[in-house]
């Protein structure tokens, strides 16, 4: 049996290139993909309810999720969905006005860690399925900023956002964040423990044995020491690579021993020069690379292969979640 993953993302709109972003996705999508000979196979498509969407025309997309025993828990940007796995049968369904634009969730104990991304706070959802707590990205009370009564599903988008976490994570028993604005991890139990990447703007905190590997969406991988905290490496993805463009956004990893599998998605051409300051540097018009995985050998420092996706229907990764052999 080869090694197998779950990715998570979704399949763009026919004109999803000149759409805005709260629009462009028409289906959720969940992959089984063989990471040895690049095979893949659709599990799951869903569309979130209209009552629990934004206005208009919402995105529907699975960010990032968590595959832990015989669990899957699956977001999209207004709910949570656990499923049994390998047999996908759907055992719960989340959504709470305090849902916006969700990045990742995963189970803790009874509960969910869900990060809305929206609010710039991670949600606390006890097994009643009811809002616990908030825990903001930031120094601040959530309600500063947000108001209590607003059914915040219902809008497309909070921007700008201060923060924009991604990504949650427990070390030493301890709750962690991705912070995208300010480039680090930040333990929410005591603030003074984070890990600084600080090139770019970081989406993926994955914790591995004695590290923690952290991306950075220009498509570098910072290694931090799990225990002093301390960044042992930087890796640049892009110099490893053959191309002289873009490698996309860089989101979703899973490493196995001296491989690192990296998600990349397409960069919308309208937004290269727009919105992305490493893209801006460069001299000659880029050309956005396919949505694929990227499979790097850390030991070597080396591009491998890719795997590509977007036949499978995939526009966008954000989760690679390895399936136990």
């Amino acid at each position: 049996m080869g090694r197998k993953a779950l990715v998570t993302g979704g399949t763009q709109r026919t004109h999803a290139a000149f759409m805005d972003k709260e629009g462009r996705y028409k289906d959720a999508l969940l992959l089984e993909v063989d990471l040895d000979t690049g095979a893949s196979r659709t599990l799951l498509t869903w569309r979130t309810p209209a009552e629990l969407a934004a206005d208009g025309l919402p995105s529907m997309i699975f960010k990032a999720g968590t595959l832990q025993g015989d669990r899957l828990y699956l977001c999209t940007l207004t709910e949570v969905l656990v499923y049994s796995w390998p047999d996908l049968k759907q055992l719960r369904h989340v959504s709470l006005p305090v849902f916006n634009d969700l990045h990742h969730v995963r189970p803790h104990g009874d509960d969910l860690h869900v990060v809305s991304t929206g609010l710039d706070a991670l949600v606390i959802v006890g097994p009643d399925d009811q809002l616990e707590s908030m825990r903001p990205a930031l120094e601040e009370d959530v309600w500063d900023r947000f108001d209590r009564s607003t059914d915040y599903r219902r809008i497309h988008s909070t921007k700008p956002h201060k923060s924009h976490p991604n990504y949650t994570f427990e070390l030493d028993g301890q709750i962690w964040l991705t912070r995208f604005e300010q480039r680090d991890a930040i333990c929410l139990d005591d603030r003074t423990k984070r890990m600084d990447v600080g090139v770019e703007r970081v989406h993926d905190g994955v914790p591995d044995g004695d590290v923690v590997r952290i991306t950075s969406v220009d498509g570098h991988l910072a290694t931090f020491d799990a225990h002093t905290l301390e960044r042992r490496e930087l890796l640049d993805l892009n110099p490893l690579t053959p191309t002289d463009d873009p490698l996309g956004w860089c989101r979703g990893l899973h490493v196995d021993g001296d491989e690192a599998f990296v998600g990349f998605s397409r960069i919308r051409t309208t937004r290269l020069y727009r919105n992305l300051q490493w893209i801006k540097r460069r001299t000659r018009p880029p050309q956005p690379a396919p949505t694929r995985i990227g499979v790097y050998d850390l030991a070597s420092k080396r591009h491998v292969r890719d795997i590509p996706l977007e036949d499978a229907g995939m526009s966008a990764i954000f989760s690679i979640l390895p399936l136990k052999g």
